[in-house]
């Protein structure tokens, strides 16, 4: 189903946001067994909608656990352009999202 908003907000030149739950960067298991999304995922997915990937590729990207591919897809994206469709997501966490994108090495630190 989401695979399907992507690929719709996408096609349609809208912005899209996505709350409650996407506090870690890559799709993951809960200890309570329940599946969650993780935002690099979508913005993988999001990247690929733009390149004109089919749904089941972006289904695809939004089930990946290994960041390598997602990482992949992203480095041949236009940032702007995926975060101009993907503008935000919700997070009742402000340090795990942080944590994670630094263990990816999706940050920079500047020393100020």
């Amino acid at each position: 189903e989401l695979a399907d908003v992507v690929a719709a907000a996408v096609r349609l030149g809208a912005a899209f946001k996505l709350t409650a739950g996407l506090h870690r960067a890559l799709r993951h298991t809960t200890d309570a067994g329940v599946d969650e999304h993780g935002f690099v995922n979508v913005l993988a997915a999001t990247a690929a909608a733009l390149q004109g990937r089919a749904t089941p590729h972006l289904a695809a990207l939004l089930d990946e656990r290994d960041p390598a591919p997602l990482l992949a897809v992203l480095a041949d994206a236009d940032p702007l352009a995926v975060r101009r469709r993907f503008t935000s997501f919700g997070s009742c966490s402000i340090s795990e999202p942080l944590d994670d994108m630094r263990a990816l090495g999706m940050l920079v630190e500047v020393e100020s």
